[in-house]
């Protein structure tokens, strides 16, 4: 993920997509158990970047009223492909051939490279003006957009401008410098580690069920196929949540949400009561899940949003590790697996509701924006957070709105 801030976020997806896709090939030819393991942890380094790097990407390219819906997509497609996976585990009974059959089409996903464009907002941090206004002009072309005179007087300096540097920093200078401000702000590491440990909480409560079902009553690839389509609704109403009522609330009651069901699922008697339990509880996390990646990007400076997201994504993965663990505790006392999702996820929202809310506000681009985001600070007449931009040496504090006018549909 660090790769996505320092080379761009759409060559690090493509080299990232095309080495999972072979080390998963690697699994399924595999001649011994060291050597599937061996495999099996490549496959997971290019798995781990893929989802994040999308998300950020998918995030950074529309305007600040579009992101919910973006993130909304990017969840969508994973809710369809891990319910593809079921059937597919349902249809191949051979675990090679079934490795084989989700490994080898990611290697087509090459022709990103023509098809999808690099993240503007990162191009612009990098002083790559002139690529960053031939994509935003296209997209302009694209959507029938007329782009006014004063945006493009914009491009006309930025055009002048590609190119340098701020202060004449390096990439990799900018990138640590801005490490160390976010390591030396209380204010800064405080919401990180709120967002560390909602994460593991995520995955590991959202693992742990996905896990559990099949070891529900009936057939365990439909059990493990329902559970996974539940998350489309958990998903939508993801979005109405953090449209509605904001990000910080959203993901708050939908922990809470998970976390009641969870612990009543362990005490419920009845087979159906556990079942529908169960589903809300998931319904409710995966609601979270769907929050807090879209909450976190938006937190994030530009500079080290990818790092950041990744930092957090490769944390959640030590919630997910311990999630085939937790049916084991059922032996000291049945309902302790549920309870301990529950307590968790009741916490986790708990110490949420201390973090800054970003609706409608503009994306950060530097630490000292990302730090200006709070509730105690007044809303200018549009409703928005005012952020000191800082993008290249000019001041280049029009460019969010450049990019939401240029990607924005005319009517």
């Amino acid at each position: 993920m660090a790769f996505g801030d320092y080379l761009g976020r759409k060559i690090t997806l493509i080299v990232a997509t095309f080495f999972m896709s072979l080390t998963g090939i690697g699994q399924a030819m595999s001649t011994s158990y060291e050597m599937f393991v061996f495999f099996a942890f490549l496959n997971a380094i290019g798995i781990s970047g893929i989802y994040p790097l999308a998300f950020v990407l998918g995030l950074e390219m529309v305007g600040k009223n579009k992101r919910a819906v973006a993130g909304i997509i990017c969840n969508y497609s994973y809710a369809i492909g891990v319910s593809l996976l079921g059937v597919m585990a349902w249809q191949y009974d051979n675990w090679i051939i079934l490795q084989l059959v989700i490994s080898i089409p990611p290697m087509i996903l090459f022709i990103y490279y023509w098809i999808v464009p690099e993240s503007v907002r990162w191009l612009l941090a990098k002083n790559r003006n002139i690529e960053a206004i031939k994509i935003l002009k296209k997209a302009a072309e694209v959507n029938k957009s007329t782009i006014s005179e004063s945006t493009m007087k914009s491009f006309n300096e930025l055009e002048q401008n590609d190119g340098k540097k701020i202060n004449e920093k390096s990439d990799k200078k900018e990138m640590i410098d801005a490490v160390i401000k976010m390591m030396t702000s209380k204010v800064m590491m405080m919401r990180v580690i709120i967002l560390l440990y909602n994460f593991a909480v995520n995955a590991l409560v959202y693992f742990g069920l996905s896990l559990n079902s099949v070891s529900l009553s009936g057939n365990k690839y439909l059990n493990f196929i329902l559970v996974s389509l539940v998350e489309i609704p958990g998903y939508y109403l993801g979005y109405i949540s953090i449209e509605k009522f904001g990000r910080v609330f959203g993901f708050a009651g939908s922990m809470f949400l998970c976390g009641v069901t969870c612990i009543l699922c362990g005490y419920a008697q009845s087979v159906w009561l556990q079942v529908a339990l169960f589903l809300i509880g998931k319904l409710g996390i995966t609601c979270a899940f769907s929050v807090i990646y879209v909450h976190a990007t938006e937190m994030m400076p530009t500079v080290i949003r990818s790092s950041c997201v990744g930092i957090f994504a490769t944390i959640s993965r030590t919630g997910a590790l311990l999630s085939p663990f937790a049916p084991f505790l059922a032996k000291y006392y049945k309902p302790l697996p549920y309870i301990v999702f529950g307590a968790t996820a009741l916490f986790g929202g708990l110490i949420y509701l201390s973090l800054p809310e970003t609706l409608n506000k503009k994306l950060p681009n530097t630490v000292e924006d990302a730090m200006k985001i709070d509730f105690q600070m007044a809303p200018n007449e549009e409703g928005e957070i005012p952020l000191q931009v800082r993008i290249a040496a000019t001041d280049l504090s029009r460019s969010p709105e450049i990019l939401s006018q240029a990607t924005s549909k005319q009517k």
